[in-house]
């Protein structure tokens, strides 16, 4: 191995964990544990991210502030402040949040995510 090809292997091994840093986050440890609409317990869980911030879907936005700010379906990154993409994310999910997610986007048409 040349001396080139060796201290790009360990630029590349370096830059490692930062790199798979990128592809998840963990949000859970920072959140509460019981859901603040609902009054119930979450349990923690790997949800998708997206790229994207609801804000710019204010009948959405509003929805998911007042109804199901604990959904486990996919959450737009930027919603959560993350500067990055991640790819998944830990998040405590409520239940009932779930179920009212469902139900509100079957009965309103969008391109939610």
């Amino acid at each position: 191995m040349t001396p080139r090809s060796t201290a790009t292997l360990l630029c590349a091994l370096a830059l490692l964990p930062l790199a798979s840093c990128s592809l998840t986050g963990n949000l859970a440890k920072s959140e509460g544990d019981t859901c603040e609409i609902h009054h119930r317990k979450m349990e923690v869980r790997q949800v998708a991210f997206s790229p994207g911030y609801s804000g710019y879907m204010p009948v959405f936005n509003r929805a998911l502030r007042k109804q199901f700010p604990h959904h486990g379906h996919t959450h737009f990154y930027e919603d959560h402040s993350y500067m990055y993409v991640p790819r998944k994310g830990q998040l405590h999910v409520c239940d009932e949040c779930d179920r009212q997610y469902e139900k509100w986007t079957s009965q309103h048409k969008g391109p939610w995510p």
